[in-house]
């Protein structure tokens, strides 16, 4: 599974496999795995979220989110709202392949 590098501004705080996903919806979420640089008050200041892959950003329509439940459940998410559809089955064909085996063929996939 791909790695995905977290950044916050420039500052890398974290990798996700983003293991988890809607590819109707182009959105991909994972565990955060934080990086001696993650700071909780980051997320909280309202830096700009990137996700990048091999040091390209992902683009999407959507925005990056951190949610830091570290306290209370000893985990923190990253969700990354809006990928494109076409971007969304190259980066993530095991989310498409759940998908399709669970519902059939996504909407966007319908009218090809």
């Amino acid at each position: 599974m791909k790695q995905f590098d977290i950044y916050a501004d420039d500052v890398l705080i974290g990798s996700s496999s983003l293991e988890h996903g809607d590819p109707p919806m182009g959105v991909a979420y994972g565990n955060l795995i934080p990086t001696a640089s993650y700071r909780a008050e980051q997320i909280a200041e309202g830096s700009i979220l990137t996700v990048r892959l091999d040091g390209a950003s992902i683009l999407s329509s959507g925005e990056v989110v951190v949610e830091d439940w570290f306290q209370d459940f000893g985990e923190i998410q990253v969700t990354i709202f809006g990928i494109d559809h076409r971007l969304y089955e190259e980066l993530f064909p095991e989310h498409v392949a759940a998908y399709q085996t669970q519902f059939g063929d996504p909407p966007s996939q319908r009218n090809r």
